[in-house]
C-alpha cells in the first residue's frame, strides 16, 4: 500500500508540473515534494525538484510553458503527436481506460492523451490500488495494478521519455529541465517495477496543424 501511495504522489507532482504554471500549483508541488524527501531511494531526485520549485515563479514560467507546449509547440505534449498513425484510435484507447475506471474530466482540461491527463490517470489509479489493498480488496487491487502496467506499456511508457528528451533539449528554464529529467527517471523506475519494456515511439517534429479535441466522459 505504501508503494502505491508513493506512486500516487509522484504522478501528482509530475501532472502538476505539466499544468499551466500557477502559484497555487507551485505551492502544492512544494508541499508534496517536502513529504517525499523521506523516501530514501528517491530522495535526491525529490530534493533537486523541490529546489527548483522553490525558486520558480509562475509568471516567469508562463512564457516558457507556452513556448514549449502551446505556441511554438517545441515539445508536443500529447501522445498522438508521436504516432505515425491516425490519432483517433489512440484517443479511443486512452479514453477507454478512463471510462473503465470512472475517471471523468472536462473538455477544457485538454485532450485525453495529453501528458498531464495520462499522468493524472496513473496517480488516480495508484490511489485506487492503495485503497483496495488497505481494505483487503485483493482482486480490485490486482485489476488496478495490471491496468497501470498495460497503460504504461501501451501509452505513457512509449512516449513520455521522448517528450522528456525534447523538453531537456529545448528549455532554458531549470524548472522544466528538472521536471523532464524527473519524468524520465521515474518512467525508468516504473518500467523496472512492472517489468516492462515499452516500445519507444520516434521523437517526431510537431505537426503543422493540431486540431483541438473535444472529449468529455
Amino acid at each position: 500500500m505504501k508503494k502505491a501511495l508513493l506512486r500516487c504522489d509522484v504522478y501528482r507532482v509530475l501532472a502538476l508540473g505539466f499544468e499551466v504554471p500557477l502559484e497555487k500549483n507551485l505551492r502544492e508541488l512544494q508541499a508534496i515534494l517536502q513529504d517525499l524527501l523521506e523516501v530514501q531511494s528517491l530522495g535526491k531526485i525529490f530534493k533537486k525538484m523541490l529546489r527548483e520549485v522553490k525558486r520558480a515563479k509562475a509568471q516567469d514560467l508562463e512564457e516558457e510553458y507556452h513556448l514549449l507546449f502551446t505556441t511554438k509547440v517545441l515539445c508536443p505534449p500529447s501522445e498522438g503527436s508521436y504516432h505515425l498513425t491516425e490519432r483517433g484510435p489512440i484517443l479511443g484507447d486512452v479514453t477507454a481506460f478512463y471510462r473503465a475506471f470512472e475517471l471523468n474530466f472536462l473538455a477544457h482540461e485538454g485532450p485525453p492523451d495529453s501528458i498531464k491527463m495520462e499522468l493524472a490517470f496513473l496517480s488516480y489509479m495508484a490511489l485506487k490500488e492503495a485503497y483496495a489493498a488497505e481494505n483487503n480488496m485483493l482482486k480490485e487491487a490486482e485489476i488496478t495494478h495490471e491496468a497501470q502496467k498495460s497503460f504504461l506499456r501501451d501509452h505513457l511508457g512509449r512516449w513520455g521519455s521522448g517528450l522528456a528528451e525534447k523538453v531537456m533539449q529545448n528549455t532554458t528554464a531549470p524548472f522544466y529541465h528538472s521536471l523532464a529529467k524527473f519524468l524520465q527517471l521515474w518512467l525508468d523506475f516504473e518500467n523496472d517495477l512492472f517489468k516492462i519494456q515499452p516500445l519507444r515511439l520516434p521523437v517526431s517534429l510537431p505537426r503543422a496543424e493540431e486540431e483541438p479535441v473535444a472529449c468529455a466522459l
